[in-house]
């Protein structure tokens, strides 16, 4: 019993006397952890087990920001902070890119949702990393084009935008339900709009006094689509046609489809649904109105 008493005093002895790990070791200790995350995560995402991929990425990080609040100037740990943080979208990316390419909108729409919230997250722990905005900005581009093919092949209901007119009053596409509304995206810049004008009213008159509403939503305010001038052709435009026109905004055109040129034109049911997304060549005033008459019928 004497014996025992004597071995354990030694022990707490011995681990009272040991110096401290130092700094420099603990922080090791965490670049190592944090490295066997990241191995695993590479070996998962290569399964295609995304989510547990993301999760030791996440935790990657994690260690990494440890490693940072005790080694502030450790190079190598605030790149792998990065890549860690980065890491988490670029594997939804690319399987999302994968899935567009096979035309498997669905899935890629899925992805594309999760790529977005990992590098929601990665902005708001490095916001100063302008590589992480530029790549949410892609998916998100992606992901508009993605979903809106899922509802069009569905005949999903259409984005109900209420949007600011040019006129001043709103434009709110619920009040427009009961009607069949063709939709089309313009910007006063583009010559293509300007041929459609007179087309757009020419239909709109055809099917004067039947369900059928034109309806052109500007993209002069909104970020890629901006020129100098083009929003007083807009408004020109407004008034020389009679037709209802709205200033969209940047959720709306990723609502249907990102698209990446205009004029684009889509069909909405009486019942508020997708319907079309009409061809370049389908938009002068007969083939159009075909398209509305066969719409009515349904």
């Amino acid at each position: 019993m004497r014996h025992a008493k004597t071995v354990m005093t030694a022990i707490i002895l011995a681990a009272l006397l040991a110096p401290p790990a130092s700094p420099a070791a603990d922080a090791r200790e965490l670049a190592r952890q944090a490295e066997q995350k990241l191995n695993e995560a590479d070996r998962l995402a290569g399964a295609d087990k995304l989510a547990e991929a993301s999760a030791f990425l996440l935790q990657a990080a994690d260690l990494y920001e440890q490693l940072l609040k005790q080694a502030p100037d450790d190079r190598s740990g605030r790149q792998n902070l990065l890549y860690s943080l980065g890491q988490r979208g670029m594997i939804y990316l690319r399987k999302g890119q994968k899935a567009i390419s096979e035309k498997n909108y669905g899935q890629a729409a899925e992805l594309y949702a999760a790529a977005i919230a990992a590098y929601d997250l990665a902005i708001k722990k490095q916001p100063q990393e302008r590589n992480f905005q530029v790549n949410r900005n892609y998916c998100r581009h992606e992901w508009g084009l993605a979903q809106f093919q899922v509802k069009l092949a569905a005949r999903g209901p259409a984005y109900p935008f209420t949007l600011p007119g040019l006129a001043g009053s709103t434009i709110e596409l619920a009040k427009l339900k009961g009607k069949a509304v063709v939709l089309e995206f313009a910007a006063g810049w583009c010559p293509s709009c300007r041929e459609s004008m007179p087309w757009m009213k020419e239909v709109q008159r055809r099917f004067q006094g039947k369900p059928v509403q034109v309806v052109i939503l500007s993209l002069d305010r909104v970020e890629g689509w901006k020129r100098s001038g083009s929003e007083e052709k807009s408004m020109a435009w407004a008034k020389e046609t009679g037709l209802p026109f709205a200033w969209a905004d940047e959720e709306t055109c990723f609502q249907y489809g990102s698209f990446d040129s205009i004029p684009r034109i889509f069909l909405i049911d009486r019942a508020g649904k997708i319907a079309a997304q009409v061809p370049h060549e389908e938009r002068e005033p007969d083939r159009l109105s075909k398209l509305i008459v066969q719409l009515l019928q349904k």
